[in-house]
């Protein structure tokens, strides 16, 4: 996962500079000194993991062919990388500080320049060489970098700082995928026509609602799997089992739902107020959704009041 990613990345430094004399390049926690006089030293390290803001309802990515397609759950993160370089002169005087600094600044334009290439931007040349890395860089640019006015334990130093955001996973850990074998396209122009033959009921009283859908929601594909269905539902500020029931309908999966069959005329739920008594007039809604295959209400339609008001 990111160990792969920090080693990739050291790799990649080290190929920047190659064919540079007296340089070390190293992964953190490496040099545990400074370098010995006259030698330089890189050292790569991934030293932060930021939480990265996005917009995946569902973190999952899949890999393979039909039928054998696996699914991974992955999590989306920020990292900074440092890159940073030490360069102790041969001696400690002007000619050998300030040439021990020129190839230090040499160095890191070099790292700099290479890792300014698109392929690195995009994270395709920070990809893992193992089949299953465990990450995958989305993005990689440098944030800033800086070079020590003084020496620091005699030697001159700076650093480049990098930022990125990659996918991680645990390698080698992966589930089967369902396939998707059918996908329907459902075409209503909205808002439907949705209205009470009577909007106003006194407790206990009906009414039917009726809906009018000038489509008949019906498929674009006209292989239809299954005939278009409506749930239906009262909302309202009392708790469901004090509420206003349909009896139209069938019995959907929620208790709370009742199912209507769509066809070439009106749909006609039939609303019951609750017949408990009623004090002050209240308002409740009845509440259509478009009805998915195995009848769980799906998308929200429409909705249209019904007052209750007090007498009976």
């Amino acid at each position: 996962m990111l160990g792969s990613l920090e080693s990739k990345l050291t790799a990649e430094v080290a190929e920047a500079l190659t064919g540079r004399p007296a340089v070390l390049v190293v992964t953190a926690p490496l040099p545990l000194a400074v370098p010995a006089a006259g030698e330089r030293s890189i050292r790569v390290s991934l030293e932060e993991m930021l939480p990265e803001s996005n917009f995946e309802t569902e973190p999952t990515r899949f890999s393979g062919a039909p039928p054998g397609v696996q699914t991974r759950r992955v999590v989306q993160l920020g990292f900074r990388a440092r890159v940073h370089a030490t360069a102790c002169p041969q001696a400690q005087s002007t000619a050998e500080i300030s040439h021990a600094r020129q190839l230090l600044l040499e160095d890191l334009s070099l790292v700099v320049h290479a890792l300014d290439a698109p392929t690195y931007r995009d994270g395709q040349d920070l990809a893992g060489s193992a089949p299953d890395p465990g990450y995958e860089v989305t993005a990689f640019h440098l944030s800033k970098g800086g070079i020590e006015p003084d020496l620091i334990e005699n030697c001159v130093v700076g650093e480049l700082e990098y930022e990125g955001t990659a996918r991680i996973w645990p390698p080698g850990v992966s589930g089967e995928a369902g396939e998707i074998r059918l996908v329907d396209s459902v075409v209503e122009p909205l808002p439907i026509d949705l209205r009470a033959t009577q909007r106003v009921v006194r407790a206990g009283g009906q009414t039917l609602v009726r809906v009018r859908v000038l489509s008949r929601l019906r498929r674009m594909d006209e292989n239809a799997t299954a005939g278009m269905r409506l749930a239906a539902t009262v909302m309202g500020d009392l708790p469901p089992a004090e509420r206003g029931t349909i009896s139209s309908g069938i019995a959907a999966p929620d208790a709370a739902f009742r199912l209507h069959t769509v066809g070439d005329a009106p749909v006609e739920i039939a609303y019951t107020a609750p017949p408990g008594p009623v004090t002050r007039a209240r308002t409740e809604f009845v509440a259509v959704h478009l009805a998915a295959p195995d009848g769980v209400p799906g998308v929200f339609l429409g909705s249209t009041p019904i007052r209750i008001v007090p007498g009976g």
